[in-house]
């Protein structure tokens, strides 16, 4: 039995998906590690304000993403993704819905491809931000 065309396009779109994120988890996780404690202090209020939106957001978020699907588009997909992951690699929370949602709006996929590929994506991010936090004088 062989790898049909459909799984070998998927393979691909999800290795170009994980080669952005961790792109984005490096360009954020470096942004942290160069922001002073006072300043992200400062921050810490907004982006807490912006997850808890993006939380109560989700089930509007999800469903006009799934109303937007159909038109792919791999432009939009992947400047979202990016841009999504450096949130994710400076402060991550409710970076797993926004992504889903990016998936399901650009990327035409089911809610349940959408759902794995986040879950890919979102390790790789929080596992390189993880591993330059960790990074001796790095703090």
């Amino acid at each position: 039995m062989g790898i049909s065309a459909d799984a070998c396009r998927a393979a691909g779109l999800v290795l170009q998906l994980l080669t952005v994120s961790l792109a984005g988890s490096l360009v954020g996780s470096l942004l942290l590690l160069n922001t002073a404690n006072a300043t992200f202090s400062t921050l810490v209020p907004w982006l807490l304000l912006i997850a808890a939106a993006v939380f109560t957001a989700a089930p509007w978020l999800r469903s006009a993403a799934s109303k937007a699907a159909g038109h792919k588009s791999t432009p939009a997909l992947f400047v979202g993704q990016f841009i999504v992951t450096v949130y994710g690699g400076y402060f991550g929370a409710g970076m797993g819905v926004i992504m889903i949602a990016l998936f399901l709006a650009a990327g035409n996929m089911d809610i349940h491809a959408a759902s794995g590929i986040r879950v890919i994506c979102a390790t790789s991010v929080n596992l390189l931000a993880t591993l330059l936090c960790r990074i001796p004088g790095s703090d």
